[in-house]
């Protein structure tokens, strides 16, 4: 079990701002391993963190092709003379621990109609995951997938809805997203999605909580005990992931045709509420 661990922050050097990643995350070099970090202010939301942290540590304890994260503390003491200053305003306002993953030389992003291809046997598995994380930041075009030979790792669970939105199991919206999820197949059924459920079973979720830090569960208002407690009650409760598998199958998928059209009827609409103004 990996547990929170700081130490990165006491001998590390930031070499760059990775080009990837509207969020503009870092490369870090720590005892002579090159880490990943993403910064908590260009993160979307409180939450994002929290989730990014708990679903790759339970993914890792769940046998699937994840990157286990670490804690890195960054401060007044952290070198940052050598960033471009919009960068380094970031990373200001990051001060205090930010997440970080081995970074992936050689890396390159897995795309569709490749994605399911290449690694069949364990998409299926990482889109039930995505369902039970209510994982809204996969798309054909963001993949969320890297390749490294041939091996393939899934990653970024920051647009995670599980934590602090209870209404989205009942959202149409997140139905369809997850409907568009590049790894879906009609044939997930309910013995796949059951089939996680008992993975979770044997894992001490309780136990992954307690290695968030204090202060990012401040940010969001929860104890390690309060926020178990929902993830667990969730986890348990079957009848809600088989009722949302069976929502997101009967979905109703937008064309583009049709999105293209409803954005301009939108905005026709707006334009005239303008005009009588």
């Amino acid at each position: 079990m990996i547990t929170c661990d700081t130490t990165l922050h006491k001998n590390f050097r930031v070499l760059r701002v990775h080009p990837a990643g509207s969020s503009r995350p870092l490369v870090v070099e720590c005892g002579g391993a090159l880490f990943f970090v993403k910064l908590k202010a260009g993160l979307s939301g409180q939450t994002a963190i929290v989730s990014e942290w708990l679903a790759c540590q339970i993914g890792v304890e769940m046998g699937l092709p994840m990157l286990a994260p670490r804690a890195i503390l960054f401060d007044e003491t952290t070198d940052i003379s050598h960033i471009y200053v919009e960068n380094r305003e970031l990373i200001q306002k990051s001060f205090g621990l930010n997440v970080a993953f081995p970074f992936l030389e050689n890396a390159t992003p897995l795309y569709e109609p490749y994605a399911t291809a290449a690694f069949s046997p364990i998409a299926k598995r990482l889109f039930i995951f995505d369902l039970l994380w209510l994982n809204m930041d996969r798309t054909v075009r963001n993949t969320n997938l890297l390749q490294v030979e041939d091996q393939i790792f899934s990653f970024d669970y920051e647009s995670s809805l599980l934590i602090g939105v209870p209404a989205a199991f009942q959202n149409e919206q997140v139905w369809q997203h997850l409907r568009q999820n590049p790894l879906y197949a009609t044939n997930i059924g309910p013995t796949d999605l059951d089939a996680e459920l008992e993975r979770l079973k044997s894992i001490d979720v309780g136990a992954i909580v307690r290695t968030v830090p204090t202060a990012w569960l401040s940010d969001i208002g929860q104890t390690a005990q309060q926020l178990t407690t929902q993830l667990t009650e969730k986890f348990q409760d079957k009848n809600r992931y088989f009722d949302l598998l069976a929502a997101v199958k009967n979905s109703h998928i937008e064309t583009e045709e049709a999105r293209k059209g409803r954005i301009l009827a939108n905005r026709l609409a707006f334009e005239q509420r303008l005009s009588i103004r």
